[in-house]
């Protein structure tokens, strides 16, 4: 298994999005939560290089009730999955993580 860590801009998305749905509803705000933790322990622990490759060595894994995805990489020597970003659909591919 691999262990995740969220890197500062992907824990500052989360914020954000997670604040926006509180707007909107808690309710949704909880999904939205229960569904990226749900997807990272399911998928991104255990079988992280199943999902599509991006620019470099980025991958991304879509969430499947919310119209987001987590741009990931990861850290083989650490058996470590490292979160940089969790950008709307809409995004650009190009439009690069910061980390």
């Amino acid at each position: 298994m691999y262990s995740i860590e969220l890197r500062h801009q992907a824990k500052s998305q989360k914020a954000e999005i997670v604040a926006w749905y509180e707007d909107i509803n808690p309710r949704y705000a909880r999904e939205f939560v229960d569904e990226l933790e749900q997807t990272i322990e399911k998928y991104l622990t255990k079988t992280p290089y199943q999902w599509r490759k991006t620019a470099g060595n980025k991958r991304r894994i879509l969430l499947k009730k919310y119209p987001y995805k987590v741009i990931y990489t990861i850290n083989e020597t650490q058996k470590q999955v490292q979160i940089l970003a969790i950008w709307h659909h809409k995004r650009k591919e190009w439009q690069k993580a910061k980390h």
